[in-house]
């Protein structure tokens, strides 16, 4: 091996140890943010729970739903087998059939109306007043897809953290491509919208007269 490949392999396994740091640093701020979420919301009655200040402003209980909805879209994506995404019966589906919202069926469940639930039936572009079943029975849908999401993470390691989300076996994103994000990128997205969802949260507790921010 000559001094150069010796660099060049050096290298390449300080990139790889980084990423693998940031990808654990990730998975533990998932469960972290989890952990914060369910305090924030699983103390609260039925009118706080319900309760919207104004027609268009969600209540908590709408946050928590779209929350775990956008969750479990994640999960289902990270552990859809990456060539399925090709086949015409997947790429049009707006609920792939592995999310928990589709294997048990919650819509038919809860008797809720399909077209008023948005985009994926995720509360996106919706109506945020659409009627949703109380905190008894959507909790425990949030804490499942949490607990979904945190088993599918285990199972993601760097080489596939740097792959696109609906990429081939072995493809990896090139550099500056216009092509689907990273799982890396899908994972700080979710970071990002949890933690958004969950300041709002924080401020409507506040305007209950609790305790809001549930980070410290």
């Amino acid at each position: 091996m000559t001094p150069i490949d010796a660099e060049s392999l050096q290298t390449t396994v300080i990139a790889e140890s980084a990423v693998n740091i940031l990808l654990n640093r990730i998975k533990s701020r998932v469960r972290k943010q989890h952990g914060w979420y369910l305090e924030a919301i699983q103390d609260l009655d039925e009118t706080m729970w319900s309760s919207m200040p104004t027609p268009t402003a969600p209540s908590i209980g709408w946050h928590a739903w779209h929350t775990a909805r956008v969750e479990d879209a994640s999960q289902a994506n990270l552990t859809t087998e990456p060539a399925r995404w090709l086949e015409p019966n997947y790429s049009d589906q707006p609920v792939l059939p592995n999310q928990l919202w589709a294997l048990d069926r919650y819509v038919e469940q809860w008797g809720l109306d399909r077209t008023q639930l948005g985009l994926y039936e995720a509360g996106i572009e919706a109506n945020c007043s659409a009627l949703l079943p109380g905190k008894a029975l959507l909790l425990p849908y949030v804490r499942r897809v949490f607990a979904r999401l945190e088993q599918v993470l285990e199972s993601i390691d760097e080489q596939r953290a740097q792959m696109s989300t609906h990429a081939q076996p072995g493809e990896r994103l090139a550099a500056g491509a216009d092509l689907e994000p990273s799982v890396a990128e899908e994972l700080v997205f979710m970071i990002s919208h949890t933690g958004r969802h969950l300041g709002m949260i924080e401020a409507l507790r506040g305007g209950f007269g609790m305790q809001g921010t549930a980070t410290i």
